[in-house]
């Protein structure tokens, strides 16, 4: 029962004094990073999967309120999106995948590569229309999309990709 309530009032505590926290918006990032590895464990069930996502958007929540910051990005490694690529392939069908996806481009940025290469995952043209919809707005070098022709090769494709990559000022 201690144990609980001294919790229970360091929590009390964090929070008061919450708004005098002053961090440095490459602190808040690193920390947000920090946040996303933990998707990356493995061993880790759906449930507890979820469970993390949830917190983790909350404690995002927290964070861009108390620091006005409205934008995390995040720009993976080989590695880690060696990992990412693994976790999509095992979550299908693509409603699934599509619901990670859209969790993924929240805070991520890609390069035409890596969105090549999660594109191609996919079967049917349609599902990789979609996954472009998500993934193309979030694009680090929009100057590379010749990389991508080659699965979206008619005019009209490639005319649907352009219409979602991002234009550079």
């Amino acid at each position: 029962m201690k144990k609980h309530f001294l919790f229970i009032f360091l929590l009390v505590g964090v929070f008061c004094n919450l708004h005098s926290l002053e961090m440095d918006t490459k602190d808040v990032i690193a920390i947000v990073n920090e946040l996303d590895s933990l998707l990356l464990i493995d061993d880790l069930t759906k449930e507890q999967v979820s469970e993390i996502q949830n917190s983790i958007a909350k404690i995002k929540n927290i964070i861009k309120k108390e620091e006005n910051i409205y934008e995390f990005s995040r720009i993976y490694t080989d590695l880690e999106f060696e990992s990412i690529i693994f976790k999509i392939k095992e979550n299908w069908p693509y409603k699934t995948q599509r619901i990670f996806l859209q969790r993924l481009t929240y805070s991520s940025y890609f390069t035409m590569n890596q969105i090549k290469n999660i594109i191609t995952i996919f079967e049917f043209m349609d599902d990789k229309k979609d996954a472009s919809k998500l993934l193309l707005p979030r694009v680090i070098d929009p100057e590379n999309v010749n990389v991508i022709y080659d699965i979206f090769w008619t005019i009209g494709d490639k005319d649907f990709i352009n219409s979602l990559i991002p234009i550079r000022k």
